[in-house]
């Protein structure tokens, strides 16, 4: 019975943190959709293309400059007292600000020698806002504030698009102006943070010694090399559209790019939620139990969500974006299944982090990203901008499998093929009527999905409305 309530209580604090996190992550994602509208109707495609290629940057400096001891931060906090918790604190902030200080050396070296750096200040500055918001957020989580959390995404989207709308319309700026929006609306939200955490209030120069940091740093820089390898997978096909087609058709690809974030704004959520519940379930007997029946629902409702959302796609797709943009619709169900199969191999990157195993993470990712970077290079030059979105694709799906091998030797998931014949049923149909049909048999696949989704999801929906029932009964 202990062990049942264990299990129902860890799906329920799973289920509420994805709620709470969708919610929030949700506006902001939505915020980011409508402002593509104006964005690409003023900012030419080279311009947006050398945007996307800089912002891109950013997940690799992180974790470099970071030694990812952020990430690190977040999980040795759960199990900290309130003096460990200080400790951690200042010895984490020396490396950030050493990191922080690295990072700029490093981009005047290569703007004065070698390569002149477009927006360099703005680059930076966008840099370290995001160190700092990616920080608060996490101190925030693992203290328990996520709904602290959720407020602050949804403070740094509206203020996002308030300085985006300002910086275009009243300014004129081109990239500068993106880049700075974000820096305000990233203050904005870490002052928010800052004020419930109170993180750089626990600074304090008695606490910072070798032992902290060298505890930080041994748990985080194993996760740099995958991490490096991780954006290989997913950014560095910028860098090649750029290097054999374009800047033009980088601002392409970072428009279909925006689609897949749809579904990145799902699983986002949930691998929030999720790596909280894998480390707090991690040392239950009934581990691969409860993870089996997560990983169950989530690969359903993840790639059932992808083939239900590309029928919406197909038929907004020439109201969200100016007509400039308009050919990379081509490219999304690619980009969708590939998050969705990005997705699922980081469902496993959570029990990594969980067994504190993060050293065999690395070499999946490696696979991973030479694999991709193999395909890119081989296809682009005859296929153009399908072989970044294909090559992506077929290395998640390897890394994917190769985790789920691996992973056998810290817990057991059970697949459920019924559901796996179903979701590539759904997903054949889906993205045939996406490419050859029009918008009224995409509505219609639209609902027949929909239909297959509740009865997939049955028993949740089932659950959620006797819960509901009980709440309104108990208020009468």
């Amino acid at each position: 019975m202990g062990a049942y309530m264990e299990k129902r209580s860890n799906l329920q604090n799973l289920i509420n943190g994805t709620v709470l996190y969708f919610v929030a992550t949700f506006i902001s994602k939505s915020m980011s959709l409508l402002m593509l509208r104006f964005i690409t109707r003023e900012i030419a495609t080279e311009s947006y293309g050398y945007y996307d290629v800089i912002v891109s940057l950013v997940p690799l400096f992180l974790p470099i400059f970071t030694v990812q001891s952020i990430e690190a931060i977040f999980r040795f906090l759960f199990d900290a007292d309130e003096n460990q918790k200080k400790q951690l604190l200042s010895n984490l902030w020396v490396i950030v600000f050493m990191g922080n200080l690295a990072a700029l050396v490093l981009l005047v070296v290569i703007d004065a020698f070698f390569v002149p750096i477009r927006y360099m200040c703005g680059f930076y500055f966008y840099y370290v806002v995001s160190v700092f918001l990616n920080m608060y957020q996490r101190v925030a989580r693992s203290y328990g504030k996520s709904k602290k959390f959720a407020i602050s995404g949804i403070i740094n989207s509206l203020f996002l698009v308030v300085f985006q709308i300002i910086s275009l319309y009243v300014f004129c700026a081109d990239v500068n102006g993106l880049l700075y929006s974000y820096v305000l609306a990233g203050l904005f939200a870490c002052l928010y943070l800052e004020m419930h955490t109170k993180s750089l209030q626990q600074f304090k120069l008695r606490y910072i010694n070798k032992y902290h940091i060298k505890k930080l740093i041994g748990f985080g820089l194993p996760l740099v090399p995958n991490n490096i390898s991780w954006w290989a997978s997913s950014s560095i096909n910028r860098m090649l559209i750029i290097t054999f087609i374009s800047e033009n058709a980088s601002g392409l690809f970072g428009v279909a790019n925006k689609f897949s974030s749809i579904l990145a704004m799902l699983t986002g959520v949930f691998q929030l939620a999720w790596q909280e519940s894998a480390i707090i379930s991690y040392n239950s007997k009934e581990k691969s139990k409860y993870y089996s029946k997560v990983y169950s629902k989530y690969f359903f409702l993840l790639f059932g969500g992808c083939c239900f959302v590309l029928p919406i796609i197909k038929i907004c797709f020439p109201l969200l974006v100016s007509e400039s943009y308009q050919s990379v619709w081509i490219l999304i169900p690619l980009l969708m299944f590939g998050t969705s199969a990005s997705s699922m191999s980081m469902f496993y990157g959570a029990g990594y982090i969980a067994s504190q195993k993060t050293k065999d993470a690395f070499w999946t990712t490696i696979v991973g990203a030479v694999i991709n970077i193999v395909i890119c290079l081989t296809f682009i030059k005859p296929f153009g901008l399908f072989a970044p979105a294909l090559s992506s694709l077929i290395a998640y799906i390897i890394v994917w499998v190769i985790r789920h091998i691996t992973m056998k030797n810290y817990f057991q998931i059970k697949i459920e093929w019924k559901w796996l014949v179903i979701v590539i049923l759904m997903g054949i149909i889906s993205t045939t009527t996406y490419y050859f049909a029009g918008n009224i048999m995409n509505w219609l696949v639209f609902f027949i999905i929909f239909i297959f989704m509740a009865l997939g999801n049955h028993d949740v929906i089932s659950k959620c409305i006797k819960k509901k029932n009980k709440k309104n009964r108990t208020i009468k």
